[in-house]
């Protein structure tokens, strides 16, 4: 969650995390109450079914007397108000089997209905901050002069010339240009991206382009992530060799120490991947990894959890075959954020490029103790994905420094280790020695 107290906190990542906030509140809202409804839905057929359970057991205590009777009216009255009120004793089977399940739906209902109300809860939150920050630097923009008579020294003097930045009008002099501008509002030019009428700027157009009577422009930093304002994280993505996923087990000084020494060898994206820590330990640990990749201008993903990537402003999530798909995570996340997904077959590779995923990983190439119980798929799966694959892949699995260079034989430009840094003497040191025997000049992106 943005911290709206950081007078760091800018434009982009306001408006970033104002739109993934509105899209998990509206998701959250909309699953939330799909939730109580199905939950009313169990309740109500739970309700009919052990009503239904009580009329049968009332029947069979009916015909029960009936049996045991010695007058036979009695027992013929007996026998039609069993038939008037039971229902077939046949069903009862059924009945039981519907109370049951009616049960378990109710529990899962529950369940489901808890999870997205604190997701809604947390979106809220997300939202409401987001849209402070927000107005804050809006705020900050409306109280800056709206003349530039402090800088009579840039420019010749002429008539202003009006324009508006952000949604507010301003008067400036002629022949301001757009980064003269952005510094003028004390933002930092190197970390902003800006539009002028709708057109994307580069860096370099910053600096050459004059603003004129009637433009509009928005400025906005660059994505949360630590990339450069012209790179996008798909393109760091695409620009990426070498993938360090870590674990929360170890204490966050740890986490960040490794992954720092991954990062300054050659890593440029850095997974956290835990199953077994709790909610608030994997949250803590992702937030200190969030810092430290944004600061080194490494991309950030979080392994299984759309929740704690979104909490803490992650640049992506990764998703197995037994997880949640990535058009669903997609309606959680958004669309900025990146989504890989783990394949294991050449089914599940060519199923993949239309998943939804901006990634895959393939593998696991040699068995590795992080994936006990499945054998290693080969380098033959590396190729096939390599030949195949849309989508960019990342071989994992067991690969060391020594299998690095086959699996890049294979058509790997990319891989994926865990072991192979976090238990080296100097995880720096292997990081670089991983990117070396991918060999990239000798492989084509792909």
């Amino acid at each position: 969650m943005p911290d709206t107290e950081d007078p760091g906190c800018g434009p982009t990542e306001a408006m970033n995390c104002t739109a993934k906030a509105r899209e998990a509140s509206a998701y959250a809202a909309g699953a939330a109450k799909a939730s109580w409804e199905a939950l009313i839905k169990a309740a109500d057929q739970a309700r009919e079914a052990a009503e239904a359970w009580r009329i049968a057991e009332e029947a069979d205590a009916i015909q029960a007397k009936a049996n045991l009777t010695d007058d036979p009216e009695d027992a013929v009255s007996m026998a039609e108000a069993t038939v008037a009120s039971a229902l077939p004793r046949e069903t009862r089977r059924r009945l039981e089997q519907q109370a049951h399940t009616a049960a378990l739906r109710s529990a899962e209902a529950r369940e489901i209905a808890e999870f997205t109300g604190n997701l809604a809860l947390q979106a809220a939150r997300e939202w409401g901050e987001a849209e402070r920050a927000w107005q804050e630097i809006r705020d900050d923009l409306a109280e800056s002069p709206t003349s530039n008579d402090d800088r009579s020294g840039d420019f010749e003097r002429g008539e202003k010339i009006e324009i508006t930045a952000n949604g507010s009008a301003y008067s400036i002099d002629p022949g301001l240009t757009v980064a003269s501008f952005i510094e003028s509002r004390s933002l930092p030019v190197e970390s902003c991206i800006a539009e002028l009428n709708g057109v994307a700027l580069t860096r370099a157009e910053l600096a050459s382009t004059t603003l004129n009577e009637g433009d509009s422009l928005e400025i906005v930093r660059a994505v949360a992530g630590g990339c450069a304002a012209e790179m996008t994280r798909r393109e760091a993505l695409e620009k990426a060799s070498l993938y360090f996923i870590c674990s929360a087990q170890e204490p966050d000084s740890d986490i960040c120490a490794t992954a720092s020494q991954a990062i300054a060898g050659g890593a440029s994206i850095v997974q956290l991947r835990e199953h077994e820590a709790s909610d608030r330990r994997i949250l803590e640990a992702a937030k200190r990894l969030r810092d430290l990749t944004a600061e080194a201008g490494a991309l950030f993903l979080v392994n299984d959890r759309p929740d704690i990537a979104l909490a803490a402003s992650a640049d992506g999530v990764h998703v197995g075959q037994d997880d949640l798909a990535p058009r669903v995570v997609r309606d959680l996340v958004g669309s900025e954020l990146l989504i890989g997904l783990s394949t294991h077959s050449e089914h599940e590779i060519e199923a993949a490029q239309d998943s939804g995923a901006d990634y895959i990983g393939v593998g696991p190439v040699y068995a590795t103790p992080t994936k006990k119980g499945r054998p290693g798929t080969g380098l033959s799966l590396v190729s096939y994905a390599a030949q195949i694959s849309s989508l960019p892949f990342f071989a994992i699995g067991g690969i060391d420094v020594e299998l690095a260079a086959f699996v890049a034989e294979a058509g790997a430009t990319r891989i994926a280790v865990v072991r192979a840094i976090e238990s080296a003497p100097d995880p720096g040191a292997a990081a670089s020695a991983l990117v070396a025997a991918l060999r990239p000049d000798k492989f084509a992106t792909r």
